[in-house]
Order: structure tokens, then sequence, then C-alpha cells
């Protein structure tokens, strides 16, 4: 497998492991997903903060998976490190 095709696959990757996180829980109505439908079965547990927590999961996850292939894979030395350092801020 040569270095163009794994960076593709990297990226076909992470993108059908973002848009399966948009359509699952973003698109659908979350409560209607079987996690949640475990979650809910427990007597002592509280929705509201828990879907708060989730949603930001999910944002900070997809955009690790959106950053990530950039980072991962080498570019022209220059560009590289001030992409890097950029993305390293946010």
């Amino acid at each position: 497998m040569g270095k163009s095709s794994v960076r593709a696959l990297v990226i076909v990757l992470a993108l059908a492991i973002g848009a399966y996180a948009v359509y699952q829980y973003g698109l659908n109505n979350p409560l209607t997903t079987d996690f949640i439908k475990k979650k809910l079965r427990s007597p002592d547990f509280h929705l509201e903060p828990w879907i708060y927590i989730l949603y930001i999961h999910i944002i900070t996850a997809l955009l690790a998976l959106v950053i990530g292939p950039f980072q991962l894979f080498p570019k022209p030395a220059g560009m590289k490190r001030r992409r890097h350092l950029l993305l390293g801020y946010a």
C-alpha cells in the first residue's frame, strides 16, 4: 500500500466516523439511540447535564478527526511547522 492510498484511507475513515456521529446524535433524535436508551433505564440517571457533556465530547472528537490527518502526514517542512503551531493553539 502506497503513501497516498494510506492517506486516502485515513481520511475516508475519519470522515466516515465523523459522519456516523453526526448522523447518530445530530440528525436523529439522540434519545432513540441504544446507548442513551440503556442509560435512561437507570433510575438515578440525569439526562440534562449528561447530554451537554456528550455533545461537547462529539464536537471535540470531530475536531480531532478533522485536524488529525493534516498533522499525521508529512508536508514541506516550513508549511508543516507553521500549520502544526496554528492547530496546536486551537
